[in-house]
């Protein structure tokens, strides 16, 4: 696995990905950052991460959390016309 240095590159699709809880509240249901908690794991390697969030909501949570991090870039496409909740 990647986090065992055998492989160089990883990929994963995380459902739930908890994107809207930003560690400090939750919000849309999402109590967990699953995709936070998996960045976190891999962040103690010298790695970067890609975090490619497609969804009707914007991934508000997730890119607070790692907005100061420099090996991690969030990318959110999302459909937005201000009525979606959590209206983020």
């Amino acid at each position: 696995t990647v986090l065992e240095n055998k492989y160089d590159n990883g990929f994963a699709l995380v459902r739930p990905p908890g994107h809207h809880c930003d560690g400090e509240k939750y919000s849309g249901y999402c109590y967990i950052n699953n995709t936070a908690v998996a960045i976190e794991k891999q962040l103690n390697q010298d790695t970067r991460v890609l975090v490619l969030d497609i969804d009707v909501h914007h991934g508000d949570g997730t890119q607070k959390l790692f907005y100061n991090e420099s090996t991690v870039l969030t990318v959110s496409f999302h459909q937005y016309d201000g009525h979606f909740f959590p209206s983020s």
